[in-house]
């Protein structure tokens, strides 16, 4: 670690995306990625005592294309920031965290899945979790 009960910990996940296309004859193409996608996290973690540890982590991810083409990626690129701890005792630990993120906007031409086109602007998302473990 970078001190005494201290961990910078973080991750680049690289997705060659380009060029990945989903089509039937029906409806015509449903996916059509244009641009790889890297996502970076930074995070620091500390060990409080035997029992106690956090961390808070920061992600990054830069906007792709737009307007978009596919409407099962309604959004491009995000920031966001994360906070979790974990409890241990004896072979019991318990863990919890959540992340908040500001997602990238995007807007879509009309096509044949939607006519109208459509915009997603100023959105957010929160995830959460907690995680109850038994080692024997």
């Amino acid at each position: 670690g970078i001190a005494a009960d201290t961990l910078l910990f973080g991750s680049i996940r690289y997705v060659e995306w380009e060029g990945f296309n989903l089509t039937t004859t029906n409806i015509g193409q449903y996916v059509n990625f244009q641009d790889d996608s890297t996502t970076y996290t930074l995070g620091l973690g500390r060990r409080f005592s035997d029992a106690w540890s956090a961390a808070v982590t920061l992600g990054y991810e830069a906007q792709g294309t737009r307007p978009g083409n596919t409407l099962l990626n309604p959004t491009t690129g995000f920031k966001s920031i994360g906070v979790g701890a974990t409890y241990t005792s004896g072979n019991i630990k318990v863990s919890g965290g959540v992340t908040y993120a500001v997602l990238g906007d995007q807007n879509f031409v009309p096509n044949l899945v939607l006519p109208a086109g459509g915009t997603f602007n100023d959105n957010h998302a929160v995830g959460a979790g907690v995680r109850v473990g038994f080692n024997f």
